[in-house]
């Protein structure tokens, strides 16, 4: 049920931004999580683990998701989408557990 309410959520935000004269643009994420934003050299060493990013080739650190989320952000920019950019459903994605996120209670 999740996952159906994430690609409503995500569809709602697509016509909402269209709706209001905005555009939307699919950017192919494969590699921006490996991809360093300064230097763009791309390696799968240069994730250290989940989190955390070092780029073997200019040492620049940071969070992995932030890397990548500039990374995507660029591509969208300079249109320069690796590949034809489809829409990937968020059902066909899994996070990796991280710590102990599945034993978290509820929200009450």
């Amino acid at each position: 049920m999740n996952e159906e309410m994430d690609d409503t959520i995500g569809d709602k935000n697509v016509d909402k931004n269209k709706w209001k004269g905005g555009s939307v643009q699919y950017v192919d994420p494969k590699h921006t999580s490996q991809e360093c934003r300064k230097c763009h050299y791309t390696s799968k060493e240069n994730r250290e683990n989940q989190s955390k990013f070092l780029c073997k080739q200019c040492d620049h650190t940071e969070n992995a998701d932030i890397n990548a989320s500039y990374n995507i952000e660029e591509k969208g920019r300079s249109g320069r989408p690796s590949q034809p950019a489809k829409r990937t459903s968020l059902r066909s994605r899994q996070q990796e557990p991280v710590g102990n996120c599945e034993k978290v209670p509820p929200l009450s």
